[in-house]
Parts: structure tokens; C-alpha cells; sequence
């Protein structure tokens, strides 16, 4: 009978100290470039993953066309923040996409739209210099992310708190057992 019962009362503490679920990864979201267009005529595309919680890019995936101040690029990377940069143009000069959200990306998912115009996602030519020169730039005008959770990113139930509802459960049915005997 004492076995009994120091088993349902050493699971029940277990189960009380091991917290809540954990999860499995971390919640990734699949944003994907929708309608973007900047003022000189060239267009955004692609995709790239983004984990709020940790406010990190990967697998980044965005192309611009050629327009009417600059040539399309593609960028595989972003960095300090929504900085993404391209190709080298020449010796100390840069291509950069910095991207301006209108909203928060979130793990939920969901549409945003870009900041548009002057201050919001901009290309640009930028030369190394303290502080950074603009050589040409271009601003988008239109266009959004939509973004889809990854479906693999389900919390996964703690396994201590279930080996303790188990152990914790065997002990009360013996217990039960015992007394009724």
C-alpha cells in the first residue's frame, strides 16, 4: 500500500514540475511575393521563410526585373534586419533590397502588404562609404507577401508529463486496489 501511493504522489509532482508542451521546431512561415511593382517599371517575385520569434530569414528566394533606372537581381539572403544583399556592381558599390512591411510578419501567417513609396522597400545601387551614398534607387508601389505556416511546426506533447500521468495513474489504481482488498 505505501509503494502504492509514493508511486501516485511521485508522478503527480513530476507531472507538476515538467511545464507545459514544448515545441517541436520553430514556427516557420512560407511568405510568398504577391502583384510587387516598383516605380520604374520593374517587379519584385519569389519567397523566402520567416520565424517571428526569432525574426529570422531563410531560404530566401527574391528576383527584380530590369526597369527603367535598374537591372534585375536576385538575392539569396537577408540580413540586419529586412537588408537583402545582391550582387556587387562594381568596385565599392552594392545592390541592396531593403524591405519595409506595412505590418508585422507573424507566425500566424496571413497578408501584408510592403511599405510603399520613398520610405517604404526600396532597391537601390549603394556605394561603401560612411555614411552609405545612393547611387540610384527605386521604390515599389504596389504589392504584398502572403504568408503560409509550416505545417510541420505542430507542438509536440512534453513526454515526461505523460510517463507522470501514467506512473501517477498506475499508483492510484493500485492504491484503489489495495484499500478495496
Amino acid at each position: 500500500m505505501r509503494t502504492s501511493k509514493l508511486i501516485a504522489i511521485a508522478g503527480l509532482v513530476l507531472f507538476g514540475l515538467s511545464g507545459p508542451a514544448s515545441d517541436a521546431n520553430a514556427a516557420t512561415v512560407l511568405w510568398t511575393v504577391q502583384s510587387a511593382t516598383f516605380n520604374d517599371g520593374g517587379t519584385l517575385s519569389g519567397s523566402f521563410d520567416f520565424d517571428a520569434t526569432t525574426t529570422t530569414y531563410s531560404n530566401v528566394a527574391l528576383t527584380t526585373t530590369t526597369g527603367q533606372v535598374l537591372t534585375g537581381d536576385s538575392y539569396s539572403s537577408c540580413q540586419f534586419g529586412n537588408t537583402c544583399p545582391g550582387a556587387f556592381i562594381g568596385f565599392g558599390v552594392i545592390r541592396l533590397l531593403n524591405l519595409v512591411f506595412a505590418a508585422a510578419l507573424t507566425d500566424a501567417g496571413g497578408t501584408v502588404g510592403f511599405g510603399l513609396g520613398p520610405t517604404g522597400t526600396t532597391e537601390e545601387n549603394e556605394a561603401f562609404s560612411f555614411p552609405p551614398t545612393v547611387l540610384a534607387s527605386r521604390n515599389l508601389i504596389s504589392g504584398g507577401v502572403t504568408g503560409v505556416p509550416d505545417v510541420s511546426a505542430v507542438p509536440l506533447p512534453a513526454t515526461l508529463p505523460l510517463f507522470a500521468t501514467g506512473l501517477g495513474a498506475l499508483g492510484l489504481l493500485g492504491w484503489r486496489r489495495k484499500r478495496k482488498a
